[in-house]
């Protein structure tokens, strides 16, 4: 639908349209719609309703969003860190965080992190399932992009590309991080296990200035995560669960393997190792 000429696009429509690729036409068209859903529904018409996303969604997540509250990532959040444009902090560690396929039919997936942004260097699959190979690629970017450290999910079959990518570091073996989300928390008192701790953190990164790739994928993979009695949750003790691994794979189809990635970069700040210095 053609806007009037003096008609100013909002700007979390402005934001709404960059994370998606639509027109200005398609946005207008949109706004519209959103504009009688507002209206009805105590909202306001230059921001994004709730009803809106359900009823006209641009991905999946949105077909089946419902109340915010419930969202453990919440969504403007997430769509704010793929729409920006933040750059790397100057002097923070250079990270290489890697979710293993676990059970050889997800692609392993690596990304990299330097502090406030995500994905600048490195997005995307390493598509061998030879641990080897993927050993090797590792090591060969790291010293690419002059890395500090290589985070790697231990958990499974991932000790295996642990130890293989340290073998090939032998005089930095110590750069080679193995998280495993499954052991303790370092903060036992408000988290039930490293999983839930990891997440937090992301959880808490994305009230910052900060960036990441426009992916529709880890867009899902966010949304998925919800508040209640099968979801996160926290016990009698405040400590925090996240929704089970389980549940997550059943409502996507597939592993969240973009996500653990991401949530993997943050494991090595729980470790004093005396070589982690840029």
């Amino acid at each position: 639908m053609t806007p009037p000429a003096n008609w100013v696009i909002p700007r979390e429509f402005s934001d709404y349209a960059k994370l998606h690729g639509l027109s200005i036409d398609q946005m207008y068209w949109f706004w519209r719609q959103n504009y009688d859903l507002a209206v009805m529904n105590g909202g306001t018409v230059d921001a994004i309703h709730r009803l809106t996303r359900q009823e006209f969604p641009a991905t999946y997540a949105e077909c089946f969003s419902t109340d915010s509250t419930l969202d453990f990532f919440p969504a403007s959040l997430v769509m704010k860190a793929m729409v920006a444009s933040a750059h790397p902090t100057a002097g923070a560690l250079k990270i290489i965080a890697v979710d293993p396929a676990g059970d050889g039919v997800d692609e392993t997936f690596v990304c990299d992190r330097e502090d406030t942004a995500i994905g600048k260097r490195i997005w995307g699959a390493i598509t061998s399932s030879d641990q080897n190979v993927q050993a090797d690629w590792l090591v060969a970017a790291y010293k690419r992009f002059d890395m500090d450290v290589i985070c790697i999910d231990g958990t499974g079959l991932g000790k295996g590309l642990v130890d293989a990518t340290r073998l090939r570091m032998r005089e930095k073996a110590d750069r080679v991080v193995s998280v495993n989300f499954g052991h303790g928390a370092s903060n036992g008192v408000q988290f039930a296990n490293k999983r839930a701790e990891l997440h937090f953190k992301f959880n808490m990164w994305l009230s910052g200035d900060v960036s990441m790739p426009n992916d529709k994928m880890l867009q899902e993979e966010c949304a998925v995560y919800k508040w209640g009695v099968a979801g996160c949750r926290r016990d009698e003790l405040s400590r925090l669960f996240m929704t089970p691994k389980e549940k997550i794979r059943s409502e996507l189809k597939r592993s969240p393997n973009r996500l653990d990635g991401v949530i993997t970069s943050f494991g090595v700040n729980d470790y004093a190792l005396a070589g982690l210095q840029p």
